[in-house]
């Protein structure tokens, strides 16, 4: 689950209260006045630099070494090449997008 999160059973506006998913709600504590600021500011970068700075700040929250990482980089690369050689070999069964989140929806709708 998620850290923070509950289980409800349908949504109630509640201050500090905010929906996480079907039924998952996590509680927000208020911003200060300077993260309430910050928050404005980055709102306003262009997409490509607000994304950028969101894979950041996510990277931060890891508790890993560069080490760690490096051997995670490592290991997703020779998952990339596994599955890319799949495609190549025809043996991967490739699935549109569209019917990929459409299956995903209908999941999410249960």
């Amino acid at each position: 689950g998620v850290a923070g999160a509950r289980s409800r059973p349908e949504w109630i506006p509640t201050p500090g209260i905010r929906p996480f998913g079907k039924n998952i709600f996590l509680e927000i504590e208020p911003m200060s006045r300077s993260l309430e600021k910050l928050t404005t500011e980055v709102m306003e970068l262009p997409r490509p630099d607000r994304a950028h700075l969101a894979q950041k700040l996510i990277e931060s929250l890891h508790d890993t070494t560069d080490e760690d990482s490096a051997e995670v980089e490592r290991a997703w690369e020779e998952e990339l090449g596994r599955r890319w050689a799949e495609i190549e070999a025809g043996t991967a069964k490739l699935v549109p997008g569209e019917v990929v989140f459409a299956m995903l929806r209908e999941r999410l709708r249960r």
